[in-house]
């Protein structure tokens, strides 16, 4: 066979295993569109949100928000400042490092990501007052639980296998393993499925793109073309021609390699273009249609993570609040909950946090306090509940009172100006100063 031929073919063999290698999880050949997407593995999602601008932007704001939130620790109605449940959450510990309050909710909010649900190693000692109480918190990564033990009788959760680094395996008994499960799998109840998981197929798109891209960059991935011999009498090349033509291209492509350019053979020839415009595959609307689908997923507005296509000062805010009222808080809420259940369940206490203390809501407040104000001067609601609405205590009816009878504050006095020269009328103004030279200059001398 012809060195030419031998490099056509070579060029159809780089295309063709580019869009069938497995990090694509994406197959495009002659027979069209066929895409198949691979399993939705912890490490796969968490690989791909990492290589993708967009995904990675997204759920780090989503994270910093989740643990820049006030978090309270109450015992019945008091706040605990101190309190046993919290000490033990700030000493949560992963892969055998400290985490912090900050880290553990945003390893946890990462784990929902990934997988849809979360373990908490929880072990006790072993005598002592505080014998069922746990003494420690150890965060497991969702994919290194690798079964779920039940007893075969009762069908009862007995213990997890948790697997590490180096290949080994222990076993947890169920007493000491919190799961909580964010995301229900609905064809595996015993886990959990990422949320990042909907946004795969939006992901695996825009990976692919990329390195489409960076083949088309380098032109390893398909070949830019062909030169077809146009005789005009239907005539073909003979075996010398071709030769010669051979020749020529195998001159001329060391020097032209960089460049990647098609190159002139003597004789009559057409050239075949087989690549496809930049214009004309629209990548640049197929990512940002991609990169609104994986916010979308996320719960993050796209104008927060880059997108300035509709972004302005109002629109900003707006999505700043809706990501608070519609993913961060929410998320919160379920986390805290679960921790609840999982730890200040053992001191008697509960996980809240302080809503008036978020910036991004300081003027939801002010207006919800506005409303709460008119119905109490209406008549409609009573001051302790507005108070209770609002998340405040109650007060006694005569500290209410007490409150009334204040009289309303007064701003202090304004300081006096301090007093000007003879001439300070005139330096108040440029003006001023300007038109009174003028009229000495242009006054009648006697």
């Amino acid at each position: 066979m012809s060195r030419f031929a031998d490099s056509i073919r070579a060029g159809f063999a780089a295309a063709k295993s580019v869009f069938t290698a497995t990090t694509l999880g994406a197959s495009l050949w002659f027979r069209g569109l066929t895409a198949s997407w691979s399993s939705a593995s912890y490490a796969r999602v968490a690989r791909m949100r990492i290589r993708n601008a967009y995904a990675a932007r997204a759920t780090r704001v989503v994270y910093d928000n989740l643990a820049s939130v006030p978090v309270i620790t109450k015992k019945g109605d008091k706040e605990q400042p101190r309190s046993d449940t919290m000490r033990l959450l700030d000493a949560a510990a992963f892969d055998g490092r400290r985490l912090g309050w900050a880290g553990l909710v945003k390893t946890l909010a990462r784990h929902e990501d990934f997988s849809g649900e979360w373990f908490l190693e929880l072990p006790r000692p072993d005598g002592g007052p505080n014998r069922t109480r746990p003494a420690l918190v150890i965060v497991h990564r969702p994919d290194r639980v690798s079964e779920i033990l039940r007893d075969p009788r009762t069908d009862e959760i007995t213990g997890y296998r948790v697997s590490n680094r180096r290949g080994g395996s222990r076993i947890v008994s169920a007493e000491q393993m919190h799961h909580h499960i964010a995301e229900p799998n609905p064809v595996d109840e015993e886990r959990g499925i990422g949320i990042m998981t909907s946004a795969l197929r939006a992901l695996d798109r825009m990976d692919a793109a990329d390195t489409w891209n960076a083949s088309l960059s380098q032109s390893g991935g398909r070949v830019p073309g062909f030169w077809k011999p146009n005789l005009g009498d239907g005539r073909s090349l003979t075996q010398q021609q071709v030769a010669e033509a051979e020749a020529v291209m195998d001159a001329r492509i060391d020097e032209r390699q960089a460049a990647q350019k098609p190159m002139m053979l003597s004789g009559n020839f057409d050239f075949v273009d087989t690549s496809i415009a930049p214009k004309d595959a629209e990548f640049m609307a197929a990512d940002r249609e991609a990169a609104r689908r994986i916010c979308i997923v996320a719960g993050v507005d796209p104008a927060l993570v880059g997108d300035a296509s509709n972004r302005t000062y109002s629109n900003l805010k707006e999505a700043r609040t809706a990501l608070y009222l519609l993913t961060v808080l929410p998320r919160l809420d379920a986390i805290l909950g679960a921790l609840e259940d999982a730890v200040a369940v053992h001191w008697g206490e509960t996980l809240t946090y302080n809503r008036d203390a978020i910036e991004a809501l300081q003027e939801d407040m002010t207006e919800k306090y506005r409303r709460y104000i008119g119905a109490v001067a209406g008549g409609l609601v009573t001051p302790n509940e507005a108070r209770d609405e609002l998340g405040w205590d109650e007060i006694a009816d005569a500290e209410m009172n007490a409150i009334r009878k204040r009289p309303a504050p007064t701003l202090p006095p304004a300081p006096e100006p301090p007093a000007k020269s003879a001439l300070g009328h005139l330096l108040d103004s440029p003006d001023a100063v300007f038109d009174a030279a003028l009229a000495r200059l242009t006054a009648p001398t006697a």
